[in-house]
């Protein structure tokens, strides 16, 4: 039975309060129209009841620049500015490192600064940051002004203004993404609170206002004041929880400054208005250099994040030195081998087995070589905590690890530890090359033999039958042949490289081509690489290569190693 609702009337008490809303409006509206203009000088509030206080005065004090009409003031309090810049023998000609004090970052990665940097600009972009606004103005009564018709639509805050803002942009939420972008700021932070590390490869260039140097007392009172350490952070990272892997890194980074470091969310810091918000801080520390190019050797056993948490950087040498200086203080060396396996794709099929083939290795390798000892574990870290993680790999010599998140904990093997790194068929670029270079992690690329089934049946799901998907199934086909006999082609995974570039996954016309290639099953010749593994181990000990129970590693399945 259909049932019908009454709608109710609005009621006299309703129609009444309208009618006072309206009226109220229209006394307002004339009262306006009949009251004098107001002083373009003075400040009024609500009521229209000018204030008691006198306008601001018009004196401008010395190096400031009189307000115009273009200039839009604000109540952030004028920094102190300042452009420092590092230059570092370790690191390439044109690297800056540096520090730029009394910058505004606003919402969209664009800094407002001084404008009398301007001049500068050219040492600005070497600093990292490609698009400066020099619009900050000093106002007469010593606060900022912005310049022009961009300061009509942006705000400042100055609630950050004891900060010192590490990198220009924020960075990645992933693992490798998070390691990667943060390796330049780390050695920023390292440059900045343990000088004496680098001092001797350090040349410092300092420019103030006005003057061609940073006069002595300027330079004094930052050194004085220290560094107040912050980050710009997505919600992505602040939202996720304590036990993930990223969060922890980031724990780390605070340890190492007792505390005293800022994860500053972005969406706390500017709301929506992400282009209308500019934050102001103490200064900027950045650099235009990326991990890709970064050479190796800047993160020694000293660098404040392993030194301060204990993360042991001292190099696993090699070499007949190893051996007798073991033999000299009657003490075994044990090798430690970790098979690194994940959960769902890429998973790294016969992993105990591998596990088996490397106690088969050890049999031979510790009959020749006595005092030695070699152990290996299947690990999962998805059941393991972060400082789990941390532990097991500094205690071990030798990781087979499935491509995957999970190779970013190689920032926590000792220098010369040595990562055997298992791709699927297809995918010869890896986020953890460049991670591996850095860390002097010794990285051998091995890639998998093709899954077939894996990856047909992924890209029959998410594609309808056609020539394009034909043709694209023909050449996998056609690489995976050769893959396995023996060809090749001219690197691992035939003429497939989706991973280096993944633009020509897309061009192919097919959906979820990276992706699939992704999901295949990781299977290889488990004794090769036990041997491999094993040999690598054993010259932690200072032994050579060892007669082994396996055949010599085929250039099918360890194309790139060395």
């Amino acid at each position: 039975m259909m049932r019908w609702q009454r709608r109710r009337s609005p009621g006299l008490g309703r129609l009444f309060l309208l009618a006072g809303v309206a009226a109220a409006a229209a006394a307002g509206v004339a009262a306006a129209l009949s009251s004098p203009p107001l002083d373009a000088g003075a400040t009024y509030v609500g009521d229209g009841t000018k204030c008691a206080h006198t306008p601001l005065t018009t004196t401008v004090r010395e190096g400031a620049m009189p307000p115009t009409s273009a200039d839009w003031p604000s109540n952030v309090t004028r920094l102190r500015e300042m452009i420092e810049v590092w230059t570092h023998a370790a690191l390439p000609a044109d690297v800056r490192l540096c520090r730029i004090h009394g910058a505004c970052r606003v919402g969209d990665g664009t800094f407002l600064l001084p404008a009398w940097m301007k001049a500068f600009n050219s040492q600005v972009v070497l600093c990292g940051i490609t698009a400066p606004q020099y619009l900050l103005k000093a106002a007469p009564d010593g606060t900022y002004a912005v310049d022009g018709a961009y300061g009509r639509r942006i705000s400042l805050t100055d609630g950050h203004n004891e900060t010192d803002l590490f990198g220009v942009d924020p960075p990645g939420e992933t693992m490798p993404a998070i390691a990667t972008d943060l390796s330049p700021v780390l050695l920023l932070m390292d440059v900045l609170e343990r000088t004496a590390a680098h001092a001797a490869q350090l040349t410092r260039e300092c420019v103030v206002e006005g003057a061609s140097a940073c006069p002595d007392n300027e330079t004094a009172a930052v050194v004085a004041a220290g560094v107040d350490p912050g980050l710009v952070v997505t919600s992505r990272i602040t939202m996720q929880k304590d036990e993930k892997w990223v969060k922890g890194f980031l724990r780390l980074v605070r340890n190492a400054f007792f505390g005293s470091f800022s994860l500053l969310d972005a969406a706390d810091l500017y709301g929506w208005k992400v282009r209308g918000v500019a934050a102001c801080a103490r200064s900027v520390v950045t650099t235009g250099m990326t991990a890709d190019v970064m050479p190796a050797g800047l993160f020694p056993a000293e660098h404040f994040l392993f030194a301060v948490n204990q993360i042991s950087r001292v190099p696993r040498a090699t070499g007949a030195a190893v051996a007798s200086a073991l033999a000299s203080a009657a003490r075994a060396c044990t090798v430690r081998v970790m098979v690194l396996n994940r959960f769902g794709q890429r998973y790294m099929v016969g992993d105990y087995a591998l596990r088996s083939a490397v106690a088969a290795e050890a049999v031979a390798a510790e009959a020749t070589a006595p005092g030695v000892t070699l152990a290996a574990e299947v690990v999962f870290f998805e059941n393991a905590s972060f400082h789990e993680q941390i532990s097991m790999m500094q205690e071990t010599n030798v990781v087979v690890a499935s491509h995957g998140a999970g190779v970013a904990n190689l920032l926590f093997l000792r220098p010369g530890s040595v990562l055997v790194e298992v791709l699927p068929f297809g995918i010869k670029a890896s986020p953890f090359a460049d991670l591996a270079r850095l860390y002097d992690v010794v990285r051998l690329p091995l890639t998998a033999m093709p899954d077939d089934d894996v990856f047909r049946s992924c890209i029959a799901h998410f594609n309808k039958d056609g020539p394009a998907t034909d043709a694209l199934l023909a050449r996998w086909a056609a690489a995976a042949t050769s893959f396995r006999e023996g060809g090749g082609g001219p690197a691992p995974g035939g003429d497939l490289d989706w991973g280096t570039d993944p633009a020509a996954a897309a061009d192919t016309g097919i959906q979820n081509v990276l992706q699939c290639a992704g999901y295949q099953r990781l299977t290889f010749n488990v004794k090769e690489v036990a041997a491999l593994a094993v040999t690598r181990g054993l010259a932690h000990c200072g032994v050579d290569r060892v007669v082994s129970t396996a055949a010599p590693i085929s250039p099918i399945t360890a194309q790139g190693m060395s």
